[in-house]
């Protein structure tokens, strides 16, 4: 199989897993052989990497899905976010991150390891603990319709 019929990358866009894996399989035919052992070679790591990153995928949403659900982790996520507005845009990894879940514009692997860089993790856990412990002070609940949007996520 070729395409997105053969894998697909977790909830990414289907044209690109197509185009990986259509350009693999016409590498293989094309330049380095037609056999079986030839694809076994060479086309079938490409499946494999994309079906490895989209198990590392599924973790990572696992980890979103706990953000989504608990507010005093989804109020961190936030101020981080906020706290990142005025940086350079190379400054600002929590918003990196995200666009990359969002988009589909980097690996999962890539994704994971951006999100366990210690910087990363320090600024994520700062943040969170700033919202706990003043969350006053922090500006969540400066904009009530900002408030309001957070608690009807989840109450």
């Amino acid at each position: 199989m070729v395409g997105d019929s053969a894998v697909s990358r977790l909830y990414k866009d289907g044209i690109g897993a197509a185009y990986i894996t259509a350009k693999a399989c016409a590498v293989t035919a094309l330049f380095l052989g037609v056999s079986a052992r030839d694809f076994d070679k060479h086309y079938q790591p490409v499946l494999r990497r994309i079906a490895r990153d989209n198990k590392i995928g599924w973790l990572v949403f696992v980890i979103t899905g706990f953000y989504q659900k608990l507010r005093f982790l989804r109020r961190g996520m936030v101020h981080m976010v906020r706290q990142e507005r005025g940086l350079d845009p190379s400054g600002r990894i929590m918003g990196k991150t995200l666009w990359n879940i969002f988009t589909g514009s980097a690996s999962y692997r890539d994704i994971l390891l951006q999100s366990m860089h210690p910087i990363f993790v320090m600024k994520l856990f700062t943040s969170t603990l700033k919202t706990i412990l003043k969350p006053n002070r922090v500006g969540l609940n400066d904009h009530p319709r900002e408030q309001k949007n957070l608690d009807r996520i989840n109450p």
